[in-house]
């Protein structure tokens, strides 16, 4: 960015890891000494595999398919292949039984070529063994992973690795969530599998009779009914920022549902209502809207001040029959008019069963989700939102439009800047309320913290903003060991550089913020040189991006492609071939072939700590398992 910024200051010029930190909420537990050294690499540490493998056999499987699919549709769909306008939408889902035929002569030559290649540079590669974790870090990530004791989890809003003991966290999770009996329902194994087949003959059987479907959406269903699918799993991640209560940190409820039937529907259902949500005044997508948003208010009244509200529980305070209702009543007010084929009935449909039947496991147990908006699931957040925009839209922007100068919310929380007026605004905890919902409002005032931003109004009645960082936030940023492709770094930098470069109104508080991320690169053992030069790079490419200008717009950079793209996927190792030796042998191989115009190469990560100690189910353990404890702790909620 600008000069002075680049003048950092460092304290070491080594590359060793100084901050290697977790949360240990169980500080009585005996664990292996150099645990930190472990967990505080961070759970998205890369484990790199002590030589590359030469097993390319899926990489290469996907090779042949892409190109030969590629020669069948261009042969059989000539128009839409040459249609460099064709993007696919969010429902769009791979057809894996299908199997192209060979391809001609020319393109198959091209790619037995390509492939001789790709196998002489896999016969060089090293076979000596190398590790990016030490061997007592070896001996710990053994002895944590087959510790049945403890449960390692990240915590609530990216603060870190924690660790709790395995009673605790269990305890903890039924007192709270599962067994709140107005929320909850135990379902034996055999009630919760019948319930899931009964759910799926729903779902199949509304698609089935719809006379709405668009022929994507056919096919949406049609592949997705194809594939395995799995029960969605319950866990909690630790709420550090709300401290501790009682002994126990609070825990954020989270259903894990990837991969699972019902989420055929939900994702259905998120597609649509995603058309809808311009319709709704008070959507904010992020921060950076605001900014943008902020950016254009000028000269506040000398009386203006902010205020935030946060939601009281949302998901479970919205009542599921008087949400499904608000959102049919959306629905059909302004589905044809974003959409003329908007299939408004199937969508409320499968929203109703998506929300009815919200079943999952947590360990050896099974429960049903009674009432709220169902936890995890794809379509949660853009039925809270419009179900919100209702309340707001009808009752709350029309009773304060001359005393609400801005009103935002994200989600279940809530920004605007307030103008005294005739109405009080401890109304606002009134007439904020919707159905069960409630709101916890904080007092108006010059300064608020709001997602991760700090905005104030100074003495002239601009509004200032900067970074706001949470104080239990480890910046455990990825270590320059991990395994990850030589651009993760700059793009990590990059990323980091505008988001301070767009929230931080003052150049001081931009200056701050950059240099205190250097120094946290540092500490997560980048060198000197590597920082310095990953950071000219990075500000002569926002330079050229931005022009010094202050500008708010949210835009994404995303890699431009076309049906003339060939995509090569393969596992990262950092002493692999590189991804210019493959770009050189693409050229000398496919050089000729009008069909592709260009080869992007996909590195997939290899297995990270979050993988190997993280997994989202319980696994069993004797004598430790959730139905162990439930008898008990009923008896004591009884009492």
């Amino acid at each position: 960015m600008k000069e002075q910024i680049l003048k950092l200051s460092f304290h070491s010029i080594t590359n060793k890891i100084n901050s290697l930190s977790f949360h240990n909420l169980s500080p009585n537990i005996i664990l292996p000494p150099h645990t930190s050294n472990l967990l505080g690499l961070g759970s998205k540490f890369c484990i790199e595999k002590r030589i590359p493998s030469k097993n390319f056999r899926n990489t290469f499987r996907d090779l042949t398919r892409s190109v030969r699919l590629h020669a069948w549709a261009n042969d059989t769909f000539p128009e839409e292949q040459n249609d460099d306008t064709h993007t696919r939408n969010s429902l769009y889902v791979t057809n894996d039984r299908f199997t192209p035929p060979p391809a001609s002569i020319e393109i198959e030559y091209a790619h037995d070529k390509f492939r001789n290649g790709l196998l002489d540079l896999i016969s060089t590669l090293p076979q000596n063994p190398r590790y990016n974790l030490n061997k007592l870090q070896r001996n710990t990530l053994r002895l944590l992973r087959n510790n049945s004791k403890i449960v390692i989890m990240d915590a609530d809003k990216n603060l870190g690795v924690t660790l709790i003991d395995r009673t605790t966290y269990i305890k903890s999770i039924l007192r709270e969530h599962l067994l709140q009996h107005d929320t909850y329902q135990i379902l034996t194994k055999t009630e919760a599998a019948n319930q899931m087949q009964l759910v799926e003959r729903k779902i199949k059987t509304t698609i089935n009779l719809s006379n709405e479907l668009q022929p994507n959406d056919k096919i949406f269903f049609n592949r997705s009914f194809q594939k395995q699918h799995r029960i969605p799993t319950f866990y909690g991640t630790p709420k550090l920022h709300k401290g501790i209560k009682n002994g126990l940190y609070k825990t954020r409820p989270v259903i894990s549902k990837v991969g699972s039937f019902i989420e055929i529907a939900s994702k259905y259902c998120d597609h649509y209502l995603t058309k809808l949500i311009p319709k709704v005044d008070s959507y904010l997508k992020d921060s950076f809207t605001l900014l943008h948003d902020l950016s254009l208010i000028r000269n506040l009244p000398l009386n203006a001040t902010l205020i935030t509200a946060d939601a009281v529980s949302m998901y479970t305070n919205i009542d599921t029959n008087h949400g499904i209702q608000i959102l049919k009543d959306f629905i059909y007010e302004h589905g044809i008019s974003v959409d003329p084929t908007f299939p408004s009935k199937t969508v409320i449909e499968l929203l109703t069963i998506v929300m009815k039947n919200n079943i999952f496991s947590f360990g050896d147990l099974f429960f049903l989700q009674k009432c709220g908006t169902a936890m995890g699931t794809i379509v949660a957040v853009k039925y809270a939102t419009i179900y919100c925009a209702s309340h707001e839209q009808n009752t709350i922007l029309p009773k304060y439009k001359d005393q609400f100068l801005y009103f935002k919310r994200y989600i279940d929380d809530i920004f605007l800047i307030w103008i005294p007026g005739p109405l009080d605004w401890t109304e606002l905890n009134t007439d904020l309320k919707f159905g069960k919902m409630t709101w916890e409002i904080n007092n108006p005032s010059k300064m608020v913290n709001f997602l991760d931003l700090t905005i104030w109004i100074d003495s002239s009645g601009k509004i200032q903003t900067k970074t706001y960082e949470k104080p239990l936030n480890l910046h455990l940023y990825l270590p320059s060991s991990s395994a990850h492709s030589t651009g993760t770094l700059k793009s990590l930098i990059v990323g980091f550089l505008r988001r301070y470069w767009l929230m931080n109104s003052k150049t001081t508080d931009y200056i701050l913020q950059v240099e205190k991320f250097a120094k946290r690169l540092q500490d997560r053992g980048y060198t000197q040189k590597i920082i310095e030069d990953s950071f000219i790079e990075a500000s002569k490419t926002l330079q050229k991006k931005f022009n010094f200008c202050k500008t708010y717009v949210h835009t994404k950079n995303k890699t431009s492609t076309t049906n003339k793209t060939l995509f090569l996927k393969k596992i990262f190792h950092p002493r692999s071939f590189t991804n210019q030796q493959v770009q050189s042998l693409f050229k000398k191989s496919f050089g000729k072939i009008k069909l592709f115009d260009r080869l992007i190469v996909c590195n997939k990560r290899s297995k990270n700590l979050r993988d190997v100690l993280m997994p989202s189910s319980l696994a069993p353990v004797a004598n430790m398992d959730p139905s162990d404890y439930v008898e008990e702790m009923v008896r004591a909620q009884n009492l």
